[in-house]
């Protein structure tokens, strides 16, 4: 996307995006996720020179299951960023700003 006053590409601004999620529930008490992330080519500011460099879309896969033990009580894990997809951000310390692959495991009360 262009900067209509400069006519020069818009930062971290890609044409296209697009996210899906799917759900599934196995059993009454076990649902399982996943969930897809596109973003497309972008133009990014990479340090030291801080010139407009385009960037290759990618799609970041998430996936997650839930487990109700109760109606009041579940436990939930997932992976975040499964395959650990690495984006170059403009970043102060000229690496990587966004956190990779991670894990979650959690459980919810509710009352």
């Amino acid at each position: 996307m262009l900067n209509k006053s400069d006519n020069q590409p818009l930062i971290k601004t890609p044409k296209h995006q697009a996210n899906t999620k799917l759900n599934w529930q196995v059993i009454e008490s076990l649902s399982t996720y996943v969930n897809l992330n596109y973003i497309g080519e972008q133009y990014i500011e990479m340090a030291p020179t801080w010139q407009k460099t385009p960037a290759d879309g990618y799609v970041m896969v998430d996936l997650g299951s839930r487990f109700a033990l109760s109606q009041t009580i579940a436990f939930r894990v997932g992976i975040t960023n499964l395959f650990d997809k690495r984006i170059d951000q403009d970043a102060f310390d000229y690496g990587y700003a966004e956190v990779g692959r991670s894990i979650f495991a959690g459980v919810d009360f509710s009352f």
